[in-house]
């Protein structure tokens, strides 16, 4: 059987996860898919509309003002499509069910996906770094770990790059978190809800990306 190979640019380097899924390949080595209803071939490319993944937003202006970035690169008459996500977790979910040939991601989803499909993730490239933090209301005063028990932090998606690193800091810094329960409590809340929420108080805290840090 032909392992189908999907391909994923990090918006966040991480040289430790590059060694563990392999040696990456350049945009030119793409296997780009055929329809057979269609004469040429397509790629589809996820992404996220936050400023951490600005190359996919600005590649898709230039191809809106007819100066394309990718077409150049890419075999005669390829056509691109963009599919928004969330976050990463729902990237990987449109890789596994074949919505989406590649997408921009951060390292832990990317890795989760290499882990459970067998291998058949390669990284093309780092893309991006930084451009996330904890971002704390101004009247919580909270800016310490323990100042956060008892108290809910909002990450963009369960088993996403700031939710891994969420927990990840809490655990490190002996406060108990699960995926349900814990001394903080961790909400799964979308990028573009979470201003509106700061606004109206009912987040005290969320970790979170550009432009909201």
């Amino acid at each position: 059987m032909k392992k189908v190979i999907f391909y994923i640019l990090f918006f966040v380097i991480l040289l430790g996860a590059l060694e563990i899924i392999g040696r990456s390949d350049w945009i030119s080595s793409f296997q780009l898919r055929k329809r057979a209803s269609e004469d040429s071939a397509e790629l589809r490319i996820g992404y996220f509309p936050n400023i951490t993944h600005a190359q996919a937003l600005i590649a898709q202006q230039m191809e809106y003002e007819g100066r394309p970035w990718f077409a150049p690169r890419l075999p005669a008459g390829t056509k691109l499509f963009w599919q928004p996500y969330n976050a990463g977790p729902a990237a990987m979910e449109g890789l596994t069910l074949g919505t989406i040939d590649m997408s921009y991601v951060g390292p832990s989803p990317a890795i989760m996906a290499y882990i459970q499909r067998g291998g058949s993730v390669r990284v093309v490239s780092g893309s991006a770094e930084g451009g996330a933090a904890l971002v704390v209301r101004q009247d919580v005063p909270a800016r310490a770990p323990k100042d956060f028990v008892g108290r809910a932090i909002a990450t963009p998606q369960l088993g996403n790059t700031q939710d891994v690193a969420c927990r990840a800091w809490l655990i490190k810094n002996g406060i108990p978190v699960t995926t349900s329960s814990g001394d903080v409590q961790i909400v799964p809340t979308k990028n573009p809800d979470q201003l509106a929420l700061f606004k109206a108080g009912t987040l005290e805290a969320a970790w979170t990306v550009e432009p909201w840090v």
